[in-house]
C-alpha cells in the first residue's frame, strides 16, 4: 500500500471516530432532555413521600455529569435549602444537615453578621451559632428565618487578641472587644478569645464561654489571672469557663 492510499485510510479512521464520538455525545444529551420529564416526575414524587408537610419553593432541574438536581428552597428565606439529586436511578437528599440543622441558613447568618461586624468595627471576628436550628425554639427560629437576629443571642464571637501576658492589660482588652462590639447591638451568647503573648507567641490560650456581664464586676480580673496562671479554680466552674493552652 503506497503512502498517499495509507494517509487517505488513516485519515478517514480519524474523521469515523470523531463522527461517532459526536454522535455518541448529542445521542446522550437527547437522551437527558428526553428523560427529563421522567427524572422531574420521580423527584416531585419523592418530595411529595417524604416532605409533603413542608411548605416548599422547588426551582428547575439542572443536569452535570448525568446527575440531576433540584434545589428546594424555603419560602420565608432563600439561604435555607437543601438539594435533592437523582443518579443512577437512586434518590438522595441533603436534608437532614442542611436544611433541618438548618446549616445552609446558619452559615449565611453567620457570614452575614462577620460581614456587618467588619463595616461597623473594621476588625474581623469569627462568628458560629451554638446550635441546630431544629433544636432552637419555634419563636426563635422564626426570627432567624427573618434574619432579625439583633436581639438573639444564639451565638458565638470569637476573637482573638495578641498582648502583653498580663491580668490587667488581658482584661481591658477583652473588656474594649465586648463594649465595642455590643455598642453596635451585636449581643452574642458568648465570646471565645485567644489571647497571645506578643513577648512569646508560643505562648496563647483560648478561653471558652465568656459573657459580657462578667465586665461588669471584678470577676473577669478573678478568672483571667487564674487562666494565666493555669490555675483552674472553682470560680472558672461556676460561670461555665473552660480554657485551653495552644502549642
Amino acid at each position: 500500500m503506497n503512502e498517499g492510499k495509507k494517509l487517505t485510510m488513516q485519515m478517514a479512521l480519524f474523521f469515523l471516530v470523531v463522527f461517532v464520538l459526536l454522535g455518541t455525545i448529542v445521542i446522550k444529551e437527547k437522551q437527558n432532555i428526553l428523560f427529563l420529564p421522567k427524572i422531574e416526575n420521580s423527584i416531585m414524587n419523592y418530595i411529595s413521600d417524604n416532605y409533603n408537610e413542608l411548605n416548599l419553593n422547588k426551582e428547575n432541574v439542572t443536569e452535570k455529569n448525568n446527575t440531576f438536581t433540584m434545589k428546594v428552597t424555603n419560602p420565608t428565606n432563600k439561604n435555607h435549602y437543601f438539594y435533592i439529586t437523582y443518579s443512577n436511578k437512586n434518590i438522595t437528599d441533603t436534608y437532614k444537615a442542611d436544611y433541618l440543622e438548618g446549616k445552609t441558613l446558619l452559615t449565611h447568618l453567620s457570614n452575614k453578621l462577620e460581614k456587618d461586624i467588619e463595616n461597623k468595627t473594621k476588625k474581623k471576628y469569627k462568628v458560629s451559632f451554638d446550635n441546630t436550628l431544629n433544636n432552637y425554639s419555634d419563636k426563635v427560629k422564626e426570627l432567624l428565618l427573618k434574619e432579625d437576629i439583633n436581639t438573639l443571642k444564639v451565638y458565638t464571637i470569637e476573637k482573638e487578641i495578641a498582648t502583653s501576658w498580663n491580668k490587667d492589660i488581658i482584661v481591658n482588652k477583652i473588656t474594649d472587644t465586648m463594649t465595642t462590639l455590643e455598642k453596635e447591638n451585636f449581643t452574642p451568647k458568648n465570646y471565645t478569645i485567644t489571647i497571645t503573648n506578643i513577648d512569646d507567641i508560643t505562648e496563647s490560650v483560648r478561653i471558652y464561654n465568656l459573657k459580657s456581664t462578667l465586665i461588669n464586676n471584678d470577676t473577669l480580673t478573678i478568672i483571667i489571672n487564674d487562666i494565666i496562671s493555669n490555675n483552674n479554680t472553682s470560680i472558672l466552674k461556676e460561670n461555665k469557663i473552660t480554657y485551653e493552652y495552644l502549642n
